[in-house]
């Protein structure tokens, strides 16, 4: 092994003693507040307990705590008395331990980004030959060294690296410092190195409604049928380190929940939101906190009819909003359209046309089906009442040849009615399946042309393939919740308790912090630019085992040891990135059975 491996690996290690230190640290200290006598099951345990019961969507209490007695990491205690320790756990104390780890995360990745310029000067960046070469001044051996980079925003330079007039590489204070000189992309190959002072977060908000047993509808809300009750859950997402930063769930609309929590953003970042959220009230209080804004907004705000004509004329552009009564700021003002294509109008409009021809036939083809099933039911009637009158007529011994003929004739045209209303009927089904596809095509169409975004923000020098790449990150939020909800008990919470609610919640976001946390140190050792990590195993890793270790016994170094491989062990399971990928449009969904009944402990 060489230096920069065993320096790599060592560094590795650092972390992982960092992010168990983190987190055992804050936990022992209410830990300590919590136990006030010794008993069988602590605060940790019930925290434990909390995750694991939260992190599989179909598990019960006692599942829950036969699983765990199984693998022998819960003494033998009965279901009951983990309730019992949840109810005496206030949900303030979870979300201060979110709160401190996240600050202690946040801590982390600043003490790794100063280290490069604490030992380094940078001094210029210069393209020759298609390359990026920086100079770095060595503030300990005062030599000069070339790095050439190929790619700038790669997050490990150690692949991509060339270090020229150097005999050694030993030479440099540490490997580690080059690699952290371009730690979260912090220089690109546009902007200037002054940007390395510049301190923001991209933050990306959003909510979803969470569905819940009718029995809690005097905390949030009830249906229109009171059969289940409901609530907003609003989260503001870190899309870079993929971590929920805070969760706030109520009976409340999503921007008014996005008002009370606007104490944990920081001067200077990016909050991203989609429609519905711009208000005036809203950016005037960024303003006041000084946090950047990039909103979509709809087509009935002012800023947007008021500027209409000119937007029409080009399919993308920005105008400068001067400051008015509403925002006393320069506003930047975008559009744009994420489709290329250009005939969608026609296209949707001879979609239209042929929508409407289909829709003329198939009136037409009721119109003769109700007139052929008239027809064969009057002759039915009619063969119905020549077979009594036929029958009378026999009784009295009269001849019945006419009316004998006559039903038989009947029949013949009452069957080819029958035919030709098949016929129709077939035709009728063919045309409707033709409507349906059309219906599809328009859909998809109409997708197409309300693909132009009008996008207001108050960074008032960023480009419009800034702001594209900006709002393209809103979409993380987005799947962290279809995440969230296919791991962890979001569509499922069968409580009648609203603390207990509050828990899980908020144990969700531990789980998702320290997930984020392990893949923030794992991304920092692969060198594979076109690799994720599996975040489904990385969960499945912590949930299984990890979690356990970091917890419960990770003062004994062996545990440290153990620890560190199987966080290692979640590099095997990357898996590609896939450029463009489309998900299935969202469906909205009845509750499941068991939201309607309310006698659930």
């Amino acid at each position: 092994m060489n230096n920069i491996e065993k320096n790599s690996n060592n560094i590795f290690t650092d972390d992982i003693n960092n992010l168990v230190n983190n987190i055992n640290n804050i936990i022992k200290e209410y830990e300590n507040k919590f136990n006030i006598r010794n008993r069988s099951i602590d605060f940790i345990d019930t925290i434990y307990f909390i995750c694991n019961y939260n992190s599989n969507i179909n598990s019960s209490y006692n599942t829950t705590i036969t699983n765990l007695y199984n693998n022998s990491e819960i003494e033998p205690v009965s279901y009951q008395a983990y309730i019992n320790k949840r109810n005496k756990i206030d949900i303030s104390i979870i979300q201060e331990i979110n709160d401190k780890l996240i600050s202690n995360f946040y801590n982390h990745i600043t003490k790794d980004n100063s280290i490069s310029k604490k030992n380094f000067n940078i001094n210029k960046i210069i393209t020759l030959d298609d390359k990026q070469y920086i100079d770095i001044n060595d503030k300990n051996n005062k030599d000069i060294v070339n790095i050439s980079v190929n790619n700038v925003d790669s997050k490990n330079i150690l692949d991509i690296v060339n270090i020229n007039g150097v005999d050694n590489v030993n030479n440099i204070a540490s490997i580690h410092d080059v690699n952290n000189i371009y730690s979260k992309s912090i220089i690109d190959n546009k902007k200037n190195i002054d940007n390395v002072d510049k301190k923001y977060r991209i933050i990306s908000v959003d909510g979803s409604q969470l569905n819940f047993i009718n029995s809690l509808k005097s905390d949030f809300k009830a249906n229109k049928n009171d059969t289940y009750s409901y609530a907003n859950l609003s989260c503001l997402f870190d899309v870079d380190l993929k971590i929920p930063i805070s969760y706030v769930i109520d009976k409340k609309d999503e921007r008014t929940l996005l008002l009370s929590q606007l104490d944990h953003l920081n001067e200077n970042d990016i909050l991203v939101a989609d429609r519905g959220y711009y208000s005036n009230e809203l950016i005037n209080e960024l303003k006041k906190k000084k946090i950047n804004f990039v909103f979509r907004i709809s087509k009935h705000i002012n800023y947007y009819t008021n500027n209409r004509e000119h937007i029409n004329k080009t399919k993308e552009g920005n105008i400068i909003i001067e400051p008015d009564n509403n925002y006393n700021e320069k506003l930047n003002l975008f559009w744009y359209h994420t489709r290329n294509d250009k005939n969608k109008d026609i296209e949707l409009e001879k979609t239209n046309t042929k929508i409407n021809e289909n829709k003329n036939n198939i009136s037409e083809l009721k119109i003769k089906i109700n007139e052929l099933e008239i027809n064969i039911s009057n002759i039915f009637n009619e063969n119905k009442s020549l077979i009594l009158k036929m029958n009378n007529l026999k009784s009295k011994n009269k001849s019945t040849k006419d009316i004998d003929n006559k039903i038989k004739e009947n029949r013949i045209n009452r069957n080819n009615l029958k035919k030709e209303l098949s016929l129709l009927i077939e035709k009728k089904i063919e045309i409707n399946n033709i409507l349906n596809e059309l219906y599809n095509s328009k859909k998809e169409l109409e997708l197409d042309i309300k693909s132009n975004y009008i996008i207001l923000t108050n960074l008032t020098t960023i480009s419009i393939d800034e702001i594209k790449t900006l709002y393209k990150k809103r979409w993380e939020v987005e799947t962290h919740f279809r995440f969230a909800k296919k791991l962890f008990k979001f569509d499922s919470m069968n409580t009648k308790n609203i603390n207990f609610v509050k828990q899980n919640i908020l144990i969700t976001q531990f789980m998702f912090i320290i997930e984020g946390y392990i893949e923030y140190i794992l991304n920092k050792k692969i060198n594979k630019k076109n690799k994720m990590i599996n975040r489904t195993k990385s969960f499945e890793s912590l949930k299984n085992k990890l979690l356990y270790l970091i917890l419960k016994n990770s003062s004994i170094q062996n545990n440290i040891l153990e620890i560190t491989k199987l966080i290692l062990a979640i590099i095997i399971t990357l898996i590609e990135i896939k450029l463009n990928f489309k998900y299935k449009p969202r469906i909205r969904k009845r509750p499941q059975k068991n939201h309607y009944n309310s006698n659930i402990s």
